[in-house]
């Protein structure tokens, strides 16, 4: 029996994962930038709901302030690369030999224009039936891709 994908944990987590910054960006009095977004700055509790951790390198910004680069765009640039890491179960940089390293999102925009979106997902999901939605599976690697876009002001939150 499958699960839908909306269902699974890890989708539970980047929709965690995506409420906690936009809280941190938007809803505080202060917006709060916390600049080290990463799977290991990600804590799962006993019900696999996702808490953002690690504010050692977080900044305080007034809402009116935009006078240097670092803005919640660096956030989004960082989330759009967990959303990949959990899609993908892998890194998005990794060896595969002794000189040689595979940048995942150049993968992923390769199999997204090919229209291979399976070949994307971490083996484990796909034995265990996990996707069942590839709209949800597409909308969710747009998304991710939105975020990394290289010219920061071209990245944007979005909805899955």
């Amino acid at each position: 029996m499958t699960i839908p994908f909306r269902q699974h944990k890890r989708y539970r987590v980047a929709i965690d994962v995506a409420k906690a910054l936009s809280y941190l960006h938007r809803d505080c009095q202060s917006r709060i930038l916390h600049l080290d977004v990463k799977p290991e700055n990600i804590l799962i509790n006993e019900n696999y709901r996702a808490l953002v951790s690690d504010f050692g390198l977080s900044k305080l910004k007034r809402r009116d302030e935009s006078r240097n680069n670092v803005s919640e765009k660096c956030d989004v640039y960082s989330y759009g690369m967990v959303l990949l890491e959990i899609i993908g179960g892998r890194r998005n940089i990794y060896k595969i030999s002794k000189k040689k390293f595979e940048f995942f999102p150049r993968i992923v925009v390769e199999k997204l224009r090919d229209e291979k979106l399976m070949e994307i997902v971490d083996e484990r999901l796909v034995m265990i039936g996990g996707i069942n939605d590839e709209r949800v599976l597409q909308r969710m690697i747009v998304m991710a891709l939105w975020c990394i876009r290289e010219k920061a002001k071209m990245r944007r939150y979005a909805r899955f």
